[in-house]
């Protein structure tokens, strides 16, 4: 009920947070989430959106001989720094081959997303979309990890299980003391939300 991938009340964390906490890759993309516009730039399960839908099962649904491409990486991809959806890369993809055929382009990208990231969408996604076609595009974020582990570091574990405790300490040592009570604060009215309901 409380998600803010909920279909019965959607927008829960507000239009203006980008992101949205996920259970399985920590972060993903906030379906509230709006441009300068007001406009809605993710579809409602948390998208890129490529065209004006704003849901891309119902796209699938609506258009089942459509040749079906996924794009799916990080912020290249997702393509962050872009107000509008019409001017991301997977968006003039499907611009371009729209008059050739019958095709659906679906933006699967999420900012700061790498291959392990994109790995669990794909196994969660593929299978319904049934993609045609995969475009796997992946860069710089894969080596995140190895630039803030330890240089007394002999090996990384392939999930990164003993350089992430690294990760998170080099990221929060950097703000200031008082910024670690933020999450009380927001607890503070999340409660305080429930007990006026």
């Amino acid at each position: 009920k409380h998600s803010p991938y909920s279909t019965s009340r959607q927008g829960r964390m507000g239009d203006s947070y980008f992101f949205a906490p996920h259970p399985f890759t920590n972060w993903s993309l906030n379906p509230d989430c709006r441009n300068e516009k007001g406009d809605r730039v993710h579809t409602v399960e948390g998208f890129r959106k490529t065209q004006k839908d704003d849901s891309i099962l119902q796209l699938v649904r609506d258009n089942p001989n459509a040749y079906k491409i996924v794009c799916i990486g990080g912020s290249t991809t997702h393509c962050s720094e872009m107000e509008y959806y019409q001017d991301t890369w997977p968006a003039k993809l499907k611009e371009k081959l729209s008059s050739k055929k019958d095709v659906l382009v679906l933006n699967f990208g999420v900012g700061a997303w790498g291959t392990l990231h994109s790995l669990i969408r794909c196994v969660t996604w593929l299978p319904i979309i049934k993609p045609n076609l995969l475009v796997f595009y992946q860069a710089k974020n894969d080596l995140t990890p190895l630039a803030n582990a330890a240089e007394k570091e002999k090996t990384l574990y392939p999930d990164y299980q003993n350089v992430i405790g690294q990760f998170s300490e080099s990221f929060v040592s950097y703000f200031p003391k008082w910024l670690n009570y933020i999450p009380f604060f927001f607890l503070y009215f999340y409660f305080l939300e429930f007990s006026l309901l």
